[in-house]
This record gives C-alpha cells, sequence and structure tokens, in this order.
C-alpha cells in the first residue's frame, strides 16, 4: 500500500476526520496535506472558524505524519500561533512537515491556509512520541453506543454543540467542563485513544466558555500550547479553568483536564486570549 493510500486509510478509520469530511492531498514521509472542507459545526458564536478547529486539522496532519514514519504514536505537546480570523464556511488546508527529532520522538510543524490564498491563517509546532503496545486492553465499549447525543450547552456556539460540552457546578462553585467519550472523540477504534487535537480543541473551548462568562466580551485565541500528560481512555473528560491574568486587551489560563483523578491530569492547556471589546483593567 501507497503511503498515500495509508493516510486514506486512517483518516477513514478516525470518526472525527470522517465526520468533518477532511481529505488527504498528499501523505509521504517529505509531508502530509490535508483539505478541511467548510462546515457549519465549525462556526464560533460570531460566524467565524472557532479557533478549535484548528486544533482539530493540525493535529491530525502533524498525527498522520508521525505514523507514516513510525506507527501509533500520541501527541507530546501541540502549540498553535492563530494569525488572523477566517470565516466559518472557509475551506482549510493543512500543510505538515517534518522539523526535527528522531524516533521515538518526531517534532512537525503544521502550517493552516485557506484553500487558494497564501496567507497563513495558523501556524503550529506539534512533538509526537511512538506507542509500544503491551498487555491486555480491559473491555472497550461497543462504538454502537458511543454516538453522539443531544448536545448539552444550548446556546453557546455551533462548535461545542459539536463537541457536546457540557458545564456541571463544583461544590465550590467553580464551573466544570465535561466532554463525553462519543465516536467524535475517538482516534483509534482499536484502542479506543482519544483524539489529540479534539481533546485541545475541547479545552480551547472551555477556555473561551469560561471567559465569556466572566467577561461579557468578544474574544480570539492568540496562541495555545496543549501538553498531554497522559492517553485518554473510553470516559468522560473533565475540565477546570485558572485564570492566571484578566486584564483590559488580554487574558491568560490554564485549563487542567482529568478523566478518573483530577490529581492526575490527563492534559493541559495554556492560552492567550486577545479581549476585543476594550475594558478597562
Amino acid at each position: 500500500m501507497s503511503a498515500d493510500a495509508s493516510v486514506g486509510a486512517m483518516m477513514a478509520a478516525s470518526p472525527p476526520c470522517v465526520e468533518l469530511g477532511m481529505l488527504a492531498e498528499r501523505g509521504d514521509l517529505g509531508g502530509c496535506v490535508l483539505r478541511l472542507p467548510a462546515n457549519a459545526h465549525l462556526a464560533n458564536r460570531d460566524g467565524d472558524l472557532h479557533s478549535g478547529a484548528i486544533s482539530i486539522l493540525v493535529d491530525t496532519a502533524a498525527g498522520l505524519l508521525a505514523s507514516l514514519h513510525f506507527g501509533d504514536n500520541a501527541t507530546l505537546d501541540l502549540r498553535v500561533d492563530h494569525l488572523r480570523d477566517v470565516a466559518a464556511d472557509s475551506e482549510l488546508i493543512a500543510s505538515a512537515h517534518c522539523v526535527g527529532g528522531r524516533a521515538p520522538y518526531l517534532a512537525v510543524q503544521t502550517d493552516i491556509r485557506v484553500a487558494g490564498d497564501s496567507q497563513l491563517v495558523a501556524t503550529s509546532i506539534g512533538n509526537f512520541i511512538q506507542l509500544r503496545r503491551g498487555g491486555e486492553q480491559g473491555a472497550l465499549p461497543e462504538r454502537d453506543n458511543l454516538q453522539p447525543q443531544r448536545p448539552e450547552v444550548a446556546g453557546t456556539d455551533a462548535f461545542c454543540n459539536w463537541l457536546n460540552i457540557g458545564i456541571d457546578a463544583s461544590a465550590d462553585g467553580v464551573p466544570l467542563y465535561r466532554l463525553p467519550f462519543s465516536s467524535r472523540v475517538v482516534s483509534n477504534w482499536e484502542l479506543m485513544q482519544a483524539h489529540g487535537g479534539v481533546i485541545g480543541a475541547y479545552l480551547e473551548a472551555v477556555a473561551q466558555l469560561y471567559l465569556r462568562q466572566r467577561l461579557g466580551r468578544r474574544l480570539k485565541t492568540i496562541n495555545i500550547t496543549t501538553n498531554y500528560l497522559r492517553l485518554s481512555g473510553p470516559s468522560p473528560l473533565w475540565a477546570r479553568v485558572s485564570a492566571t491574568r484578566l486584564g483590559g486587551r488580554i487574558a491568560a489560563l490554564r485549563v487542567d483536564a482529568w478523566q478518573a483523578d483530577a490529581a492526575l491530569p490527563t492534559a493541559q492547556l495554556f492560552g492567550h486570549f486577545q479581549i476585543t471589546d476594550h475594558i478597562i483593567d
């Protein structure tokens, strides 16, 4: 099977890729090029493309390239710099190529553009590690039981509804955000492993939900860095936000996500967000 055919097969086995209609235009050891058609599910409440959708696209392109180099892999960290806004009906092109590392590690740069436009929308650097399977997998849920349910957070935006993010109150009154484990989260059907880009998108969406609730202002993502600390299995993800700075123009946040135990985080996101409506510090 050719490298291009391998990439197509891997994408066909990934529910988020299938549902979002991603297409592989190139897939070999020199790089991967993916196309993400316009999709109404990827809009934010302002009518632009939700910045979290970029995380799904860049992690998919970079992760596929890592798969061509050394098979099963996991994202170690992913930094995304957002350079400009694009309309929700834009078709995006992701171009991923290796910039360093050696097995079992690989560093991949991914650039995002609107189809037919040379100007960058976002750029990303991600680090990936080769996985070595071992031991027996526990009982895994049936695929038929992993279909997305009705959105839990109405009135937020199309993207949060597509992810099915829920909000619960903790004992101390700080919001807890929940991502159910559904087919939209699955990256690998065999391992029931969660998609790193979906996790990153979820954490970024949570950060924006938190800021909108606190500030009541429009927001734009400047940059995010997601660190992946543990593989995420077939159970819900929970997240909590900590604000390190809430200024007049810039907000800096940390989002911690876990599954069974908050003391054992699955992933952490650190992000800077622009507050587009002026307020006084």
